[in-house]
């Protein structure tokens, strides 16, 4: 399955030590395990307030007319959070930057469990934002750094994984406890990621990067192996640094080689942006109620992160097979077919004004006979095609989550060397966090504007437009060395 790096290696070794490589990913992604929970929070915290209004101390609290800015707030706040962790991780290291990062989850969780008023929720995940921010860049540098070049693919697909897994965990917890025990819960991810960290070694080439080459070439043996050539490596990231370095300052990231993957990177980012991702993540259980259907929306948003998590698994063993380029074919195919499916069905009830799948036997009264017998075969009185709204986000979203969601990342560190590649990647991210930021403050709005069938229909044609740019624009990084 994995190509091995040198042939003197043995397959058991080898195994071995892939092993222990991918438990130290894995426990490095508990951050963005973290990051999944803190996305998905707003949706379990809109089904606890349906039905209760009370805090902690029995007080009564109410988010009425918050809600888009429960899940907003934590992207905004992000953005200052991932260049402040781009400094942090060229001066204190990435192990440190992380550990600074895990402390303001924490903290995050905390306050909004403990604070009793909208303004306290709201300004503890702008708290939590600082840490997803500085999250998203250090971890996914880290990762990339740690991991062997032909199976980098495969430990970044961790944690996007992972992301997937803490989004299940909010959902799962908050739709069966309250609000603020739900954040207990879910900090104490962020808590056994920061003691995780003191185990774990330094980024090798950023010790390189440093002058710190015995430290790395220590690191290196542990990671790759005794037959690994590390002199070699260290040589390579050396080059690549070189060449990519312009001074101490942010104006590397100004060269004409640097700004062409930055533009392709950041257009993938808004492409996935204003795709729905989010949107569908953040507002699961709202959407279902919306769409009429009879599934219960706290059960649909459970299995949709399900199926996300089975999504992650296979990419996590496609992506180091058929390549970055064809995971987003694949995901941006599936995401744009399962949101027309979406419109289409969306289309077919507002034709018979809007009804609920159990208010069918009311569209006689609606007006065309043809749209309404179509109207009642796919909202009648039974509900039994109140399915198909589940069907198409499961669908939507497990492109999304098989690697559509994470090739933009993962590019974001492999296109970039050791020298720029926080900077670079903490562009990237303001250009993810902004355009994220836009689509959920917009997701109200564009409801009523477009409709539901028009608003899955644009979220449908700007993933069809993923599909051309990724055969024009994006070029393959599979096993290729990043320095």
């Amino acid at each position: 399955m994995i190509r091995a790096r040198n042939s003197d290696e043995e397959p058991s070794v080898r195994k071995r030590r892939l092993l222990q490589q991918l438990g130290k990913v894995m426990q490095v992604s508990l951050s963005l395990c973290t990051m999944g929970s803190l996305f998905s929070y707003p949706s379990a915290l809109y089904s606890d307030l349906t039905h209760h209004n009370t805090t902690i101390y029995n007080t009564y609290i109410s988010m009425d007319g918050k809600e888009d800015r429960v899940g907003s707030l934590l992207l905004a706040s992000s953005l200052p959070g991932a260049w402040l962790g781009a400094v942090l991780a060229m001066k204190m290291g990435r192990r440190r930057t992380m550990m600074v990062m895990g402390v303001l989850g924490v903290t995050g969780w905390l306050a909004l469990s403990l604070i009793p008023h909208p303004i306290g929720i709201l300004a503890a995940r702008c708290v939590s934002g600082l840490g997803v921010g500085g999250t998203a860049v250090t971890t996914n540098a880290y990762v990339t750094e740690l991991s062997d070049p032909d199976v980098r693919g495969m430990m970044m697909m961790v944690p996007n994984l992972s992301i997937s897994i803490g989004m299940l965990l909010s959902v799962s917890v908050g739709y069966g406890a309250r609000y603020f025990v739900t954040a207990f819960v879910c900090a104490l991810v962020p808590a056994l990621f920061t003691l995780a960290l003191l185990r774990l070694p330094e980024s090798p080439s950023f010790l390189v990067l440093k002058g710190r080459e015995e430290e790395a070439t220590d690191i290196l043996y542990n990671l790759r192996g005794c037959h690994a050539n590390v002199k070699a490596e260290i040589e390579s990231y050396k080059a690549l640094n070189r060449q990519a370095r312009h001074g101490p300052s942010w104006r590397g990231l100004l060269r004409p080689t640097v700004l062409k993957p930055l533009f392709v990177v950041s257009t993938l980012f808004v492409i996935n942006s204003f795709s729905g991702y989010m949107v569908v993540t953040v507002n699961a259980s709202r959407l279902f109620e919306e769409a009429g259907t009879t599934i219960d929306g706290s059960m649909a948003a459970v299995v949709i992160m399900l199926v996300m998590i089975g999504a992650g698994v296979g990419g996590f063993f496609l992506t180091d097979r058929i390549g970055r380029r064809n995971i987003l074919f694949t995901g941006f195919t599936l995401r744009t077919a399962s949101l027309v499916g979406m419109t289409i069905y969306a289309g077919i009830r507002q034709a018979g004004g809007g009804s609920s799948p159990t208010e069918g036997e009311e569209l006689g009264m609606l007006g065309d006979a043809a749209a309404r017998n179509v109207t009642v075969a796919v909202t009648g009185s039974e509900g039994r095609y109140g399915w198909i709204p589940l069907a198409c986000l499961v669908g939507s979203q497990s492109g999304a989550s098989m690697g559509l969601a994470t090739m933009p990342f993962l590019l974001s560190q492999e296109y970039f060397p050791t020298a720029i590649r926080p900077r670079a990647s903490s562009v990237c991210f303001t250009v993810l966090t902004l355009g994220m930021f836009a689509v959920l403050q917009l997701y109200t709005p564009m409801l009523e504007g477009l409709t539901q069938a028009g608003l899955y229909a644009f979220y449908g044609s700007v993933s069809l437009l993923g599909i051309p740019f990724t055969a024009f624009c994006v070029t393959e990084t599979m096993g290729k060395n990043v320095g």
